[in-house]
């Protein structure tokens, strides 16, 4: 009967040890996912601007490393059009 307790509780004990660790690395994981799709949204706000205004100027912008981290849209307003 001893033994039976003890796988029991062994099983409890490592239950709670694959949970405390599967908690830790699903919620660094979502951290770093909500941080990723925030960058993405940033850049597909910038390519969709730079594709609305055929005359913005674009450049990639990039790391230390030569890795392309950003796109970078200058659009200039033009008011001097006459309205039909």
């Amino acid at each position: 009967m001893y033994e039976f307790w003890l796988a029991a509780v062994g099983t409890v004990v490592g239950g709670i040890i694959t949970f405390a660790t599967s908690y830790w690395l699903y919620v660094r994981a979502a951290k770093e996912l909500r941080e990723e799709a925030r960058l993405l949204r940033a850049q597909g706000n910038a390519i969709f601007g730079a594709v609305i205004n055929p005359d913005a100027k674009r450049s990639a912008k990039e790391d230390s490393q030569g890795n392309t981290i950003g796109v970078i849209v200058e659009a200039v307003a033009n008011t001097s059009r006459k309205n039909k």
